[in-house]
């Protein structure tokens, strides 16, 4: 995407997947160390398995992200910028710990990893959920959006058998197509 800081590929794999971080104990904070994720969980390379509408494994080997998912990426990062910068400054094959990542992406001077990386984690539980079941990378499936207008286009067959089981196939309504982009 143009609008987003350049990012080597292993950034953005553990971006989209998981990014686990071990934040130190903050007791100004009243804060015990602990371990979290700030990765948005749309694929995991390893499992071949990703959220199918956000993710998926072209059949020439890299990951093919949706709109979708791309917005998602998009306000990660605008609302979090200093993961964005940190991210790109990064050499190719290295991850940071949290406090580095954060000097690296050119946070405010006593910025606390635990407190900035709290934030984070608030803010990817505030976020709307991905509404999809982790499946096979390389399986073809349906947007959401798609399945829910044929679950209602089945609802309006079943209800109108029920009402006349004897109708002509004619008679019953037709199931008129949804043309959307992903």
């Amino acid at each position: 995407c143009q609008s987003m800081p350049p990012m080597n590929p292993l950034s953005l794999s553990k971006l989209t997947s998981s990014m686990i971080f071990q934040l130190p104990a903050d007791p100004a904070a009243g804060m015990e160390a602990r371990e979290v994720d700030i990765g948005l969980n749309i694929k995991f390379e390893r499992r071949d398995m990703a959220v199918p509408h956000l993710a998926r494994r072209s059949h020439a080997g890299p990951w093919e992200y949706s709109r979708e998912c791309r917005a998602q990426l998009r306000a990660y990062l605008t609302a979090f910028p200093e993961i964005a910068k940190g991210l790109a400054a990064l050499p190719p094959s290295q991850m940071p710990d949290a406090a580095s990542l954060l000097r690296l992406g050119s946070a405010p001077a006593g910025t606390s990893p635990t407190t900035y990386f709290n934030k984070v984690v608030k803010w990817l539980a505030a976020r709307p959920p991905s509404s999809g079941a982790l499946t096979k990378s390389s399986a073809l499936a349906l947007p959401p959006v798609v399945v829910a207008a044929i679950e209602e286009a089945a609802e309006k067959y079943i209800a109108a058998a029920a009402a006349a089981p004897y109708v002509a196939a004619a008679q019953v309504n037709r199931v008129e197509v949804v043309r959307f982009r992903v």
